[in-house]
Formats: C-alpha cells, sequence, structure tokens
C-alpha cells in the first residue's frame, strides 16, 4: 500500500492574461461558465478555469473517460461529484495563482493557501472560529500568522473531506489534537501551504507539477 498521496499542483505564470485562454472555456460545463464569468477580476476567472480543467484533464487519465463525459454536480454544501462515477473521490482548491487537485480511495479533502497573504485581520478570524486549544497553540508558537494558515488549510480540508464545507463551525472541532477518524498532512510548496485530510494510512505528500502547457496540448 503506497504511503504517500499525490497532490497535482498547478502554478500559472504572472502575466496570463484572460484573453489568452478565454476560448479554453468550451470544455467546461454551461454551470462553471457561469461561475467563472461571475467573478469580477480576472486573476480569479483565470484561476477558476484553469482549475477546472485541470481536474477534467486528470480525472480522465486517472479513470479512462473521456473529459467530455465526465459531469460535475455538488451537493447542498458545494461539495463537488462525479454523477457518472460516484464513488470516485477527489477535491480541488486554489488560492492566487496556484491550484491544487488530489484524489484517493476513500473521502478526500484539500485546501491551499499562500504564506504571503496579508490578512491584517488573523488575529480576531483565529480567536473567533477556532478551539481554545488552536488559539493556544497558536499564541505560543514562534509564528503565529504561519501557525494560523497551517491550521486553517486543515480545517478547510477537513470540512471538504466530510463535505459539509463552512456550515460546519470551524470551532466544533479540533485538528491539533490526534484523532483517529482522519489524518492530516500538510507540506510547503514555495509560498504556500497545502494540507490533505483523508481516511488513510498515508504519511507523505508528493507533489506533481502540472503546466498550461500541458492542460492545453490535452485538451487540443
Amino acid at each position: 500500500m503506497s504511503d504517500t498521496i499525490n497532490v497535482y499542483l498547478l502554478e500559472t505564470v504572472e502575466n496570463l492574461k484572460w484573453n489568452h485562454i478565454c476560448s479554453m472555456q468550451k470544455y467546461v460545463s454551461v454551470q462553471r461558465q457561469k461561475r467563472i464569468n461571475a467573478y469580477r477580476f480576472e486573476r480569479d476567472k483565470i484561476s477558476s478555469l484553469v482549475t477546472a480543467l485541470m481536474t477534467r484533464m486528470i480525472i480522465s487519465k486517472h479513470t479512462g473517460l473521456a473529459e467530455y463525459s465526465l459531469n460535475f454536480q455538488t451537493n447542498k454544501f458545494g461539495k463537488p461529484y462525479l454523477t457518472n462515477l460516484k464513488k470516485y473521490e477527489f477535491s480541488i482548491s486554489h488560492s492566487d495563482r496556484q491550484s491544487v487537485f488530489t484524489d484517493y480511495k476513500s473521502s478526500v479533502g484539500i485546501d491551499i493557501e499562500m504564506l504571503s497573504n496579508n490578512i491584517k485581520e488573523y488575529k480576531s478570524i483565529y480567536e473567533n472560529n477556532f478551539t481554545i486549544n488552536e488559539i493556544m497553540h497558536i499564541n505560543q508558537s514562534l509564528n503565529p500568522f504561519k501557525e494560523f494558515i497551517k491550521i486553517w488549510t486543515f480545517k478547510e480540508a477537513y470540512v471538504k473531506m466530510i463535505g459539509t464545507g463552512l456550515s460546519t463551525p470551524l470551532s466544533s472541532f479540533d485538528v491539533i489534537k490526534k484523532s483517529s477518524d482522519f489524518k492530516i498532512l500538510t507540506t510547503e510548496y514555495k509560498r504556500a501551504v497545502i494540507s490533505v485530510c483523508c481516511d488513510c494510512s498515508c504519511s507523505n505528500i508528493t507533489i506533481i507539477p502540472v503546466t498550461l502547457e500541458e492542460i492545453v496540448r490535452f485538451y487540443n
């Protein structure tokens, strides 16, 4: 049994413009196109589109299904799933110019957050949304902001794994205490913290870089 879980990571170049890739919207669903075009900022449109394209490509490669046959839906909390492959578990996340994807044989959740993000109000966020134990852990750490980001990704990955999203109060569970119900793996990649939550025996995360050129070749 493998002791690693694969995380596919796409990082777009800083000078990528929406008009460079907008024509590739035709490869995603109409619902996804509506979500993409609802974004106000160009960087968010780009991030949403490339994440969707990468997701379709990897699932197609892993399952053998044609990418155009993949039918995505979400549960009432926003967790995505495939209607034509219901036992297939996957999770996605994006932050700034980085998008990540992972899949596993059981429920899985992933989150990525940039350490470079300047969240001035981060202290009030964790004091109002984390457990007392987690708050103490952050306050006692040498780098409170970094610990805040790590715990935030732990919690996001967990609620994605269980499929309830932020309808589950973040203060209702503790990710510092060890649990027999789930495992949280975390790693840093360049300027980002990536965390994966799953019911698994894995002990490592393996980052597999994906390029935009690879995605374009796949669809063309």
